[in-house]
């Protein structure tokens, strides 16, 4: 009875059955406690109560369920310590219970389980040591009573939890072991481990070490994720013995040196994610002979020289993260080789993702290529915080998956025209349908000039932010027609004339920015209610000498439904939003940081 809408306790009747063999109840938004006479169920081998809302302990009863095979708990609120009876299940092989609020440390009588090749405790409070012998059960492949768990065997993750000391020696053991999980919470130094035989990694915060080669020594390893743990020292050259990997992710770590070449032996690999270390030198030419990756995540690193053109060579590449490195040169013009087509994603939370290109905040120089309008899957594009020159590309506008480009702080120039209407064939209306996931068009920042097209309100965006450009004469009427705007941000250009009073047309604009241009005439009457409306908000704060009379403002308005905020500033002074009055929530191209602090890849997988 999977995804049901039940929403109340498990009957006791339930559990007088003495044939039942599996009891599955996910995601039915059950509640209240797990009753203890689950453990009257004495020929189950399959009791499944994951995602719904139980809370209390886990009943010390389920331990005489000794035909328990698999037990799944996981996604609930189950809180308390791991219940030592629990390991009487001897035959369990598959062993849930991440996503939780339990606390304790890991059970040692663990290794009584001598079935189990599938154990997920993430995102928990444990803590404590790794038991020596957590992988008593991973040495030869059982038979799995369940075929869809058959093909997940061999996970062992304990991530995203307050485990200190050592990784056990004894994991060298695991023979089976597919995937191993280890990352911890937060995006700091968390809590780290240090190898069996290499002495300095952590005991606390700001003692920092490397990872140990025997981790290196596996033939059956699909997945090796490592991120967030504060691990340092180079990455041994020693990972291109994992010959079947799949998944690799040391992302968030403090790791230095260069990228080791000896990567491009791993020919299975399909993830890649060194995002967030400390990692120096050019990218190596060897990476690009792991012909099967379709995501590679090398962002917020210190990496120099130019883009590789032997990029080319990942046909299925469609995440690609370069932000924030200081890389220089040209776009390849052969870059989006692998954006033509939807790569078969071994990892669900990866196809959410898919279609990113961020080269975001490097060095970059020349023109946007050309060969970008072969991105057939890109749906983000980010080229901001570069040096890009020429003219804005309207190729770019006519792929149909595109939601956001943010192309801001280049120095791209000429007429905003982002279709190419010489070689128009059939309607307007007709282009612009090509455009129709379009939400975010970002060019802040260049020197991009002539009048605003009016046609921007056909697009369905959400944000338009074309502030600090050189655009000149009135906003179009036209744009006031869009239905979905939410922000528009056009201060510091050179645009004129009065601001027309059909700007209240924009009924669900939030944010409204039109500071520094020359504007003449009188303030909407539309604004200025709203000012009025904020001007008695703000009676509730003490400032200093500001001003906020109509006025004073200089039309940087942010407005947000059903509260207001209001941009004020002395006359000729920067204008900084009160954050403390009401808060507009920040939008990632707000800040030319980090690209994506909370990673795509730190998702938990459901087994």
């Amino acid at each position: 009875m999977l995804q049901n809408n039940f929403t109340r306790s498990i009957p006791n009747k339930l559990f007088e059955s003495k044939t039942l063999l599996e009891l599955s109840l996910s995601s039915n938004g059950l509640t209240c406690q797990i009753p203890a006479s689950i453990g009257r169920l004495s020929g189950l081998q399959r009791l499944q109560l994951d995602n719904n809302l139980f809370t209390g302990s886990i009943p010390p009863l389920i331990g005489k369920l000794k035909n328990l095979t698999i037990l799944s708990l996981h996604g609930n609120r189950l809180s308390g310590e791991i219940p030592s009876e629990l390991f009487d299940c001897m035959s369990l092989v598959a062993l849930y219970l991440g996503s939780n609020k339990l606390t304790g440390s890991i059970p040692s009588s663990i290794s009584l389980l001598t079935q189990l090749n599938n154990l997920v405790l993430s995102n928990n409070q444990l803590t404590g040591e790794i038991p020596d012998s957590i992988c008593n059960g991973y040495s030869a492949v059982v038979n799995y009573p369940y075929s869809e768990f058959y093909q997940h065997y061999g996970v062992l993750d304990i991530s995203y939890n307050n485990l200190i000391g050592q990784i056990p020696s004894d994991m060298r053991k695991c023979m089976v072991l597919k995937k191993l999980r280890l990352q911890v919470k937060g995006k700091r130094v968390g809590p780290d481990f240090k190898g069996p035989d290499l002495a300095g990694l952590v005991e606390g915060p700001g003692r920092t070490g490397p990872i140990s080669n025997k981790l290196f020594e596996s033939k059956t390893l699909l997945e090796l994720s490592l991120s967030s743990n504060g691990l340092t020292c180079q990455i041994p050259a020693s990972i291109g013995r994992l010959s079947g990997l799949q998944r690799f992710q040391l992302d968030n770590n403090l790791f230095t040196g260069s990228i080791p070449p000896l990567i491009g032996k791993l020919k299975n690999l399909t993830i890649l994610s060194l995002y967030g270390n400390r990692l120096s030198g050019e990218i190596s030419y060897d990476l690009f002979d792991c012909m099967t990756l379709v995501a590679l995540y090398l962002g917020s690193n210190e990496l120099t020289g130019s883009i590789p053109s032997s990029i080319s060579l990942l046909t299925q590449l469609n995440n690609l993260v370069l932000s924030n490195n200081r890389l220089t040169g040209e776009i390849p013009d052969s870059i989006c080789n692998g954006y033509s087509a939807i790569a078969n994603y071994p990892y669900l939370e990866l196809y959410q993702h898919y279609g990113v290109l961020d080269i975001s905040y490097n060095s970059l120089i020349g023109h946007i290529p050309s060969g970008m309008r072969k991105c057939m899957v890109l749906k983000e594009l980010r080229l901001q915080g570069n040096m890009l020159t020429g003219a804005l590309p309207s190729e770019l506008f006519e792929l149909a998956n595109l939601t956001y480009i943010d192309l801001s702080f280049n120095s791209l120039t000429g007429e905003l025209q982002l279709f190419p209407f010489k070689k128009l064939q059939g309607t307007i209306e007709e282009t612009f349908k090509k455009c129709r996931n379009l939400t975010d068009l970002i060019l802040s920042g260049n020197k991009l000039s002539r009048e605003i097209p009016g046609y921007l309100s056909e697009l369905p965006l959400d944000t338009l932010e074309m502030l600090q450009n050189n655009f000149t004469g009135p906003i179009p009427n036209k744009l006031f027609k869009s239905k979905t705007l939410l922000e528009l941000s056009l201060s510091s250009n050179g645009l004129t004339c009065q601001i027309s009073a059909s700007i209240g047309r924009l009924s669900c604009l939030q944010r409204l920015k039109l500071d520094n241009n020359l504007f003449t005439g009188s303030i909407p009457s539309l604004i200025e209610e709203k000012a009025k409306e904020i001007k008695e908000k703000l009676k509730k704060f003490t400032f200093e000498a500001l001003d906020i009379s109509p006025l004073a403002f200089s039309l940087a308005i942010s407005v947000r439904t059903p509260c207001f905020t209001l941009c004020c500033r002395p006359r000729a002074e920067p204008c900084d939003v009160l954050a403390h009055i009401a808060p507009v929530p920040p939008s990632f191209h707000d800040s030319p940081t980090k690209f994506n602090q909370a990673h795509p890849l730190q998702s938990e997988a459901n087994f």
